[in-house]
């Protein structure tokens, strides 16, 4: 078996308590026994394809020899919502208009 990396993007932790989401990829590559690089990165938005970003790099520069990647945003607490409400940054309307005079905020 060759090497093999495991790369997950992870955006908020909302389950946190009972999980450090840094870890993720960690336990991933110790359940399947893997041998290779392996972590968890948080660039917001971008995880995921910053996760696969990495893994095909890492493909590239021969650090591994097959990948693994993915992402996660698992939000259990209304929390996160709610501070996005606040500052006005939702949408009310069902489509994100970024570039657009009337644009009032993004679709989560």
């Amino acid at each position: 078996q060759g090497e093999v990396g495991v790369f997950v993007g992870v955006m908020n932790g909302s389950y946190n308590p009972i999980s450090n989401y840094w870890s993720i990829a960690n336990r991933v590559s110790y359940q399947l026994d893997l041998q290779g690089p392996s972590l968890a990165l948080d660039s917001a938005c971008s995880s995921s394809l910053t996760a696969i970003h990495l893994a095909v790099e890492s493909l590239i520069s021969g650090s591994c020899d097959l990948a693994i990647a993915g992402g996660i945003n698992l939000i259990v607490n209304p929390q996160h919502y709610l501070g996005l409400c606040e500052m006005m940054m939702l949408s009310r309307g069902e489509h994100c208009r970024a570039f657009a005079d009337d644009a009032d905020g993004f679709v989560d």
